[in-house]
């Protein structure tokens, strides 16, 4: 049987777990590669590392919308999260 989390639930998945998978795409094909992040109760953040000429950055570069998965095995849960990837302002 499936239920959807709580939005207590929620949160403490993503406050808790600090890696998930990251999914990208190039409009024709996906890449997914395991991130660690940051949750303030309403943002993800990300701090990627890459080469410049690395598949990481193409597909960075080339995603409108990013799909980011977080799970624990033990009850079974998942959250699945999807938007845009913005930089951060420097000033933040």
């Amino acid at each position: 049987m499936t239920t959807e989390l709580s939005k207590e639930e929620y949160n403490t998945l993503l406050c808790e777990s600090g890696v998930g998978v990251l999914a990208l795409t190039d409009g024709s094909e996906a890449y997914s590669i395991p991130e660690s992040f940051g949750y303030d109760g309403e943002t993800l953040y990300f701090q990627f590392v890459y080469k410049p000429d690395s598949k990481k950055m193409a597909f960075l570069e080339t995603t409108e919308t990013a799909t980011f998965t977080v799970y624990d095995e033990q009850p079974a849960k998942s959250v699945i999260v999807s938007g845009t990837l913005e930089p951060v302002p420097e000033d933040e």
